[in-house]
């Protein structure tokens, strides 16, 4: 599996599988049957179903109830469930949506899943509280490219303890940066058929654009934001990952480790340095922002 952060948009993976050009975007949400990604597993209770290219989305089964992270847009929900009864899931069995930070493209469908499965919605209280005060400013408005953000947070995370919930005990963790409330994952994953267990970590906020100085400004906040997103990464560099989940899919050309024989396959994203190179690039990337 590649280990470099972007793939150059608009290419053609092995799988057959194209990136897309920022260009395209619009038109995925406006047709995104054309653009639909059948699910694959990436871990051994983790499986890809954002349904879509280019946004990541991903069921957890936690052998009591499924956790689903991020929800695209309101435009692919139909895929995205889709894909996850063709992942062999029953999207009712969604017990918590989790969302990684506080943008359209990972809540943007957050609303009719969490309307459809009565599941708990979950944000960090930075992300919601800071988002909350730009829609009542004004600031934010609803982006109708992936959808309004009037769904209801119902929790908290809590960066103290694990969250626990079945066969999973997954370690929350602050990285803010990309937002002011953006998260990591991290968790162990066993496959009871080989019993290897294998660890698993998702770091959710790791565009850079939004730390430029004049963005940072923008927005109300220091650079010392941008310090601590690198340090942070620059830390979490050093932290055994097994198989690491993107927010993207070009972060790491994960479409690169698809198995068109079998999509059940996860084999060729067990890479630890995979992880490792991507907080590195991002930390050495973000020290080059003007």
């Amino acid at each position: 599996m590649a280990n470099f952060y972007y793939a150059t948009k608009g290419t053609i993976e092995p799988d057959g599988i194209r990136h897309l050009s920022i260009a395209e975007v619009p038109d995925m949400m406006e047709n995104p049957w054309k653009y639909y990604v059948p699910p694959f597993r990436i871990a051994p209770h983790v499986w890809f179903v954002a349904g879509i290219h280019d946004i990541s989305s991903y069921i957890v089964d936690t052998g009591d109830g499924l956790i689903l992270i991020d929800c695209p847009s309101v435009h692919t929900v139909y895929l995205q469930l889709e894909s996850i009864r063709n992942a062999g899931y029953d999207p009712h069995n969604i017990k918590h949506i989790f969302i990684t930070h506080a943008h359209g493209d990972h809540y943007g469908g957050v609303r009719p899943i969490q309307e459809y499965t009565g599941a708990k919605v979950w944000m960090s209280r930075e992300d919601d509280e800071d988002f909350a005060a730009r829609l009542a400013a004004g600031t934010v408005k609803a982006n109708d490219l992936f959808g309004p953000p009037n769904f209801i947070v119902t929790d908290h995370y809590d960066y103290s303890k694990p969250f626990k919930i079945g066969n999973m005990s997954i370690e929350i963790k602050l990285v803010p940066g990309h937002t002011i409330g953006s998260v990591a994952y991290f968790f162990d994953d066993t496959d009871e058929e080989t019993g290897k267990t294998y660890k698993v970590g998702m770091h959710g906020g790791m565009g850079i654009d939004s730390m430029r100085s004049d963005r940072l400004k923008a927005m109300g906040f220091g650079m010392e934001l941008r310090e601590r997103y690198i340090s942070d990464c620059t830390i979490l560099s050093k932290r055994k990952v097994d198989i690491c989940l993107t927010s993207h899919e070009n972060h790491t050309n994960l479409f690169s480790g698809i198995n068109k024989e079998d999509r059940s396959d996860y084999s060729a994203f067990v890479d630890p340095s995979v992880w490792e190179n991507f907080m590195i690039n991002r930390a050495e990337a973000a020290k080059l922002l003007p």
